[in-house]
């Protein structure tokens, strides 16, 4: 023990002179990384924290390091395939540039035996590997907050990683660096050739690697076992390949299958108020088609079929329902209502039988349903009936203005709308005109004055958020707070309550 404070102390020195060591926070999930940022203010911690990791270069890392040491690091490795991957990469760079071993927390559902196997194949040397712990994030989290505080031990990774190979039949193998780069750069889009140009490595080699590379790391989850199918076509061309589709019969009969067999899945993105709390979700929809992982709005469009958007946003707002009551009604969860089914009767009927299902009846308010305002709906009194019917079940309503690119228009009617939302797209083209940037200004007073509640959406710089605090907006959502979170992140990530 001695000897590692020696150790440590000569770490210390090689930063630059004067540096205070601190703990260290590494996510690729902004949300997990203030969930956990929380937890050391509380204790006065001195923090510095890494994420948004695709835009971190390693030299920006290393000088990170320099200016201020590494006292522990708290790494959130998720099993999404890219932000894993980017989160291994500097998980391998913090412990390659140490002289002694880290004393790191890895919080993740990746198979210990895996990780242990991988970082080894990397570094080589198992010392660096011995001040290393791990939980699941499935744990409770008041035994996360134990050990992030250091009142109680997690088991070492090495340990665990022995426990699990005594437990489970399946070997699984490593992967090496080499393999490690070239799987993470086919799923960023980059071309071979690129590859080839950056890493010298032959042609013939690069598709060697990213294909034993896929093959290593295809056992860790649902996530990357669609690797192995769609290995032709990367990540970002799945992206522009996919685009928006419409659903013919063939494919309507594949959406009810896939509703059948699960593989309709909701993911959920953060809204947090001024000061970062968590104060509800969207609720969107993710369809794994063979190779594709489809978002709604490329699977569903105006011509969509009134019957398919029924079954949809029926399953929607069940499982909207379903999260309020998993989460006491703590949080909101909204859904986006399309044009084609806002008629007579039938989306209150939709409504009331999803709201049928609450444990409690005051928890209707939880549930929000927003509109959109390209189709009109605030401008028609024949719209008035629906929206009054909705409010009496006690649903909140938003009015949407992202995509209204023809100017905004004064809500002088909108009494029924609970919330108003923009995105930065229209704050950014608007604040550029007075005019126009009078009427934000004015809409965000009269949510003042009405009581109901101004949101701006997509959301990517601190500047951004600070201004947008400062004019008064209530709620904030973009790739600043969080991206979209699948259901076993929702409840685990709040480990202090959000």
């Amino acid at each position: 023990m001695e000897q590692m404070c020696t150790d440590y102390q000569e770490h210390v020195q090689r930063a630059a002179p004067g540096a205070e060591a601190a703990e260290y926070i590494v996510s690729p999930c902004g949300f997990a990384a203030l969930a956990l940022s929380e937890i050391f203010n509380a204790e006065q911690k001195k923090y510095r924290v890494l994420t948004k990791l695709a835009d971190l270069k390693d030299t920006d890392i290393l000088l990170k390091l320099h200016e201020t040491p590494i006292l522990r690091a708290t790494v959130y490795l998720p099993l999404e395939p890219v932000p894993f991957l980017q989160t291994l990469r500097v998980l391998t760079l913090l412990l390659r540039n140490s002289t002694i071993p880290l004393d790191i927390l890895i919080i993740t559902r990746c198979s210990s035996g895996w990780l242990y196997k991988t970082l080894l194949r990397i570094l080589r040397k198992p010392f660096y590997l011995s001040a290393i712990t791990v939980v699941d994030v499935g744990v409770s989290g008041s035994f996360i907050n134990e050990v992030l505080l250091q009142k109680c031990h997690a088991p070492t990774l090495a340990l665990h990683a022995r426990q699990e190979s005594s437990n489970i039949q399946r070997n699984l193998q490593g992967i090496n660096e080499s393999e490690l780069d070239a799987v993470h750069n086919y799923l960023l889009g980059k071309s071979i050739e690129e590859q080839h140009n950056q890493s010298g490595f032959s042609l013939s080699r690069l598709y060697a690697l990213r294909r034993t590379g896929i093959q290593k790391i295809r056992l860790l989850g649902p996530s990357f076992a669609t690797l192995t199918r769609g290995e032709k076509v990367s990540w970002k061309e799945k992206k522009s390949l996919s685009g928006v589709r419409i659903l013919n019969s063939t494919d309507s009969i594949a959406f009810s299958s896939a509703m059948r067999d699960g593989l309709i899945t909701p993911t959920f993105k953060p809204y947090v108020n001024g000061d970062r709390k968590v104060t509800g979700f969207e609720l969107q929809a993710r369809w794994y088609r063979g190779d594709n992982k489809l978002q709604g709005n490329q699977f569903f469009t105006e011509s969509t079929s009134k019957d398919l958007w029924v079954e949809l946003i029926s399953w929607k707002l069940a499982a909207a329902v379903q999260r309020i009551n998993k989460c006491s009604g703590r949080y909101w969860f909204s859904v986006k209502i399309p044009h084609k089914i806002i008629d007579g009767r039938l989306l209150p009927r939709l409504v009331e039988n999803a709201l049928k299902r609450l444990l409690v009846r005051e928890w209707a308010q939880r549930l929000i349903l927003e509109f959109s305002a390209l189709n009109g709906i605030q401008d028609t009194e024949r719209s008035d009936a629906i929206l009054l019917a909705l409010k009496s079940f006690g649903c909140k309503l938003i009015l949407n203005y992202s995509m209204f690119r023809s100017g905004l228009t004064f809500p002088f009617r909108q009494h029924l709308f609970d919330s108003f939302k923009l995105d930065m797209e229209i704050f950014n083209n608007f604040s550029a005109n007075d005019d126009e940037e009078k009427v934000i200004k004015a809409l965000v007073y009269f949510c003042r004055l009405s009581g109901s509640r101004c949101m701006v959406s997509g959301i990517d710089s601190q500047s951004d958020y600070d201004e947008l605090i400062s004019m008064g907006v209530d709620d904030f959502q973009g790739p600043i707070i969080s991206e979209s979170k699948m259901e076993g992140d929702l409840m685990q990530l709040f480990i202090r309550g959000g």
